[in-house]
């Protein structure tokens, strides 16, 4: 019998926690739940008790860094980034755990850096004892990258901008060519305020011309393809979108083929949870 692995996503928005619970056998993933809580009600149950953790935490309360790592035939590419991470840092490397993701582009790597005080933070609420090995985390625009390319229909052509809003913050993902090339985080208070639309669409729109032009900087040439828009979006803030990328927001299309006997989600609003997804994949 093939081993199986269970893997737990948790994405605090709102003020509640998004847990997707992924059972995975001979690589193919399964979702066998997605479900919601307040603060009061995650610590203790099922869904949690078993299986790795993972947490995503706010992009501004991550490093994240575009790393050149050369000499990749001879040493581990993901080891000369940790190695690039920890040298670049003030405080002591201990406190942080590290990830380095690869982009598709030669030498380019994506590392990022959480503080293992901010895991715990999040955790504590619903997990006291925090079994060593369990419990890792990566920032949200990553998880929300990863929710995408894995479980989601690809609607929006080569070079998509995915982005996930909550009343509070907007996490921002470049996806080239089914690879993660730039993420960013916005932080905003506006987010959920419809009189606010066009300030906030204009702040994510200055913050995704900014990746654009990193991403060129690595040979990437081409425009922007499709406009992917999760979570807590006004019909005032799409259409502001819209105007400012020349792109018609899409809603992220979950494939059925992850759920038993291939339920119909189609009209499930899942958006939310797209961030809990990808947490599983990492």
């Amino acid at each position: 019998m093939t081993d199986q692995t269970v893997n737990i996503g948790i994405d605090v928005r709102e003020g509640l926690y998004y847990v997707a619970r992924i059972h995975e056998r001979a690589g193919r993933p399964e979702v066998r739940a997605l479900a919601r809580f307040g603060e009061d009600h995650l610590g203790g149950h099922q869904l949690i008790q078993d299986g790795r953790l993972m947490l995503a935490v706010d992009d501004n309360q991550a490093i994240v860094k575009d790393l050149k790592i050369s000499d990749t035939a001879r040493y581990d590419p993901h080891d000369l980034a940790t190695f690039e991470l920890t040298h670049s840092l003030i405080e002591d490397p201990g406190e942080f755990w590290f990830r380095s993701f690869t982009t598709g582009i030669d030498d380019h790597f994506l590392g990022t850096a959480i503080r293992k005080e901010q895991v715990s933070l999040i955790s504590r609420a619903f997990l006291p004892e925090e079994p060593e090995g369990r419990v890792d985390a990566v920032p949200r625009a990553i998880a929300l990258g990863r929710g995408y390319l894995t479980y989601c229909h690809n609607t929006a052509g080569d070079f998509t901008c995915v982005i996930d809003l909550t009343e509070r913050a907007v996490s921002i993902c470049l996806v080239h060519k089914r690879n993660i090339v730039a993420v960013a985080g916005l932080v905003t208070s506006s987010a959920g305020e419809e009189s606010q639309s066009e300030q906030v669409a204009a702040e994510i729109k200055t913050l995704v011309n900014l990746k654009l032009d990193e991403t060129l900087r690595y040979g990437i040439s081409t425009p922007l393809t499709g406009l992917v828009v999760a979570g807590s979006a006004s019909d005032r803030l799409l259409e502001d979108l819209e105007g400012l990328f020349n792109l018609e927001p899409a809603s992220p299309q979950v494939s059925s083929a992850f759920f038993p006997n291939r339920t119909d989600v189609s009209s499930a609003p899942l958006g939310k949870y797209l961030v809990a997804l990808g947490l599983t994949t990492l």
